[in-house]
């Protein structure tokens, strides 16, 4: 058995079968092991594994500082980047009313229109005036396009944000970068929502290296309690 276990395909088993004096064709192997109740299979998930003993101390602290801030009505934002999108008439998941037999025809094949490229929604969620920001951008989902939405939603007005707009963008084609923000926009709760939504054009390119003496210059404070996840970034002195 040993010198069959990393040995998984037919062929590297009926070569180590060989091996043992047993010439045998890949097709009788495959017979055996079905008769021996093996067959193709994928992993299945189910150990859980550890979880960071500080992990629900983490969150009540968390909760916490949001409950601080809102009371002295600082805002206090989520924030969370959707799964790029290719843009064209494609295939997207999920069902919409139409005419009997009449579905929008979308393309076969996925392969990426490389005039319209991809859509890259990043939302800001405004949790104490439940009011989302969305920037899509056409480049790389960077740290700078991060902070860039940050910044634009600071200047213009969680998964919870994005479970709605998902909802609005189902089964609908993302023709063009114009339709994704539209439809962005028009996501809502039924509980007064509001979402607003622009296109960002703007390059970010990926592989850019922080040195060590640009992070000297972030004036950063890190908290008592788990300092390498709870900081307060400050404004640079003047």
């Amino acid at each position: 058995m040993s010198p069959l276990l990393s040995s998984k395909s037919l062929d590297k088993l009926r070569a180590a079968l060989k091996g043992m004096q047993h010439d045998v064709c890949p097709n009788v192997v495959a017979k055996l092991l079905r008769k021996l109740g093996y067959s193709l299979q994928n992993h299945r998930k189910t150990r859980e594994g550890s979880k960071h003993p500080d992990r629900d101390a983490q969150f009540q602290y968390l909760d916490a500082r949001v409950k601080e801030y809102m009371l002295e009505q600082s805002p206090v934002i989520s924030v969370d980047t959707k799964k790029k999108g290719l843009v064209g008439d494609f295939k997207n998941a999920g069902q919409e009313l139409r005419p009997k037999a009449s579905p929008e025809e979308v393309r076969v094949h996925d392969f990426i229109d490389r005039d319209l490229w991809r859509a890259v929604p990043y939302g800001i969620y405004d949790i104490a005036d439940n009011k989302g920001w969305v920037s899509v951008g056409v480049d790389h989902d960077t740290a700078a396009f991060a902070v860039n939405t940050i910044r634009r939603w600071w200047r213009t007005i969680e998964h919870r944000l994005f479970a709605f707009i998902t909802k609005n963008l189902r089964n609908k084609p993302r023709v063009s970068h114009r339709t994704i923000v539209q439809l962005i926009g028009a996501a809502t709760t039924g509980k007064s929502l509001a979402v607003r939504a622009e296109l960002d054009t703007d390059t970010y390119p990926v592989g850019i290296k922080v040195s060590d003496a640009e992070m000297a210059t972030v004036a950063i404070q890190r908290h008592a309690f788990h300092g390498e996840w709870n900081y307060t970034l400050r404004p640079r002195p003047s």
